[in-house]
């Protein structure tokens, strides 16, 4: 009996070990095709002066800023500290809401952009507007 029970948690040990690699590689190669979009977009709003561009490349900040917040947090959940022994479990719970913030705010920005463009717009075609009432 304690030889299956000693194989079981060998085997679940195993497991566990696999899947924080796949963990791992998945979480750096998040990293990499991240910072790779945000150097494409980067070139490319400079080459365009696109708008639509340019709220591609704020989305890919936004990502960027959003997975540094949970890799930061996830780092100080592991670490143990004497400080705190209970842990640190709820910086995940923080780190959602301030994810959440920055993703607010850029959307808050990103439609101020957007009223303040089709106002600008609207004065510039005067009496033949599409956007005024």
């Amino acid at each position: 009996m304690s030889q299956q029970l000693n194989d079981s948690m060998k085997s679940t040990r195993s497991k566990i070990e696999e899947n924080s690699l796949a963990i791992r590689l998945a979480v750096n190669a998040s990293w990499v095709v991240n910072w790779f979009l945000l150097i494409v977009k980067t070139i490319a709003v400079i080459i365009s002066s696109s708008k639509a561009v340019t709220a591609a490349l704020a989305d890919s900040v936004v990502d960027l800023a959003s997975q540094a917040i949970l890799s930061i947090a996830n780092y100080y959940i592991a670490k143990h500290s004497p400080k705190y022994p209970v842990g640190r479990s709820r910086l995940e719970a923080l780190s959602v809401i301030g994810c959440a913030f920055i993703m607010s705010m850029a959307s808050i920005e990103g439609e101020n952009s957007l009223n303040t463009q089709s106002s600008s717009i609207s004065y510039s075609l005067g009496s033949h507007s599409v956007f005024s009432s």
